[in-house]
């Protein structure tokens, strides 16, 4: 790594969104918004995309369908969401009927639609993307259209609090992990589910990570690794309950099948060492 020769002063990000005090620095992984520039603290990888160009790419999510997944992948979607959401349940240690649910940036509902399979009675959720939240609130679930801190949810409001795919769009996650935890009952559990910058994916793809690109990914600005992650927990009062990764991506796109099976191969020593390219983090509010 090199000290920054860029002059980044339109970047979205100037500082370590996590908090800490270190001056980022510019690694070699190049994009077309410019270099990722790395925490020497944390590790956390960010964007140098400007302000306009962020805006541009989130426009995108602001569409009826919002995240909803086809037809195709609905059931793997309802399988995979049901296997996180019933683990967190068993973690709270309460009947899911008597759980209040709220799953930030919602998009159009995918998340609530598992949540009330699952018999949770109380969803709710939350999201900026105007057309999004309408088509959520269609299917019955109760959808305040705007941010976590927009919404102004009285404290302590709710046991299982999920964010999907989120927190790598957001310039500042400490705030929001902050409002999340005031927000929390005592014993709550917070999900976050993001791709982890130091998978075995993330590592061999460099800049053809696909989660890297900010076309492809609308907003994807900040990048976690469990160390990060877990340190976003620590300065906001958080206590880690479980943090797992899965899945190795050799290469984009179709592939044929000895990649295959390569990835299926080299999954489970991911899993164990925390090399996985999907990130979930359970994060438990002190009693």
């Amino acid at each position: 790594m090199t000290e920054p020769t860029m002059d980044f002063k339109d970047s979205i990000i100037q500082k370590c969104p996590i908090g800490c005090s270190s001056r980022l620095v510019t690694t070699d992984i190049l994009l077309p918004e410019g270099p990722l520039r790395r925490c020497p603290e944390c590790g956390q990888l960010v964007s140098a995309c400007t302000p306009d160009r962020y805006t541009q790419t989130m426009q995108s999510f602001d569409v009826e369908t919002g995240t909803m997944p086809d037809e195709k992948s609905a059931n793997r979607h309802r399988q995979r969401i049901g296997k996180i959401l019933s683990r967190a349940i068993n973690t709270l240690a309460k009947p899911a009927s008597s759980i209040q649910f709220l799953d930030v940036g919602c998009s159009s509902g995918s998340v609530l639609l598992v949540a009330r399979e699952l018999g949770i009675a109380n969803v709710m959720g939350v999201e900026p993307a105007v057309k999004a939240a309408e088509t959520a609130r269609s299917l019955g679930f109760d959808v305040t259209t705007g941010t976590l801190d927009e919404a102004s949810y009285p404290s302590e409001s709710f046991d299982l609090i999920t964010l999907f795919e989120v927190i790598e769009h957001l310039d500042s996650p400490l705030e929001l992990a902050r409002e999340t935890f005031r927000t929390l009952r005592p014993g709550g559990i917070w999900l976050i589910g993001t791709g982890n910058a130091r998978s075995w994916t993330a590592s061999l793809l460099r800049e053809n990570w696909e989660y890297f690109s900010i076309s492809h990914n609308g907003g994807h600005i900040s990048f976690f690794n469990p160390s990060s992650i877990q340190l976003l927990a620590q300065r906001s009062g958080f206590e880690l309950a479980y943090l797992t990764t899965k899945r190795v991506v050799l290469t984009p796109g179709q592939k044929p099948g000895y990649i295959k099976l390569a990835e299926e191969v080299l999954a489970l020593p991911a899993r164990i060492l925390g090399k996985g390219h999907d990130m979930l983090v359970a994060l438990r509010k002190p009693h």
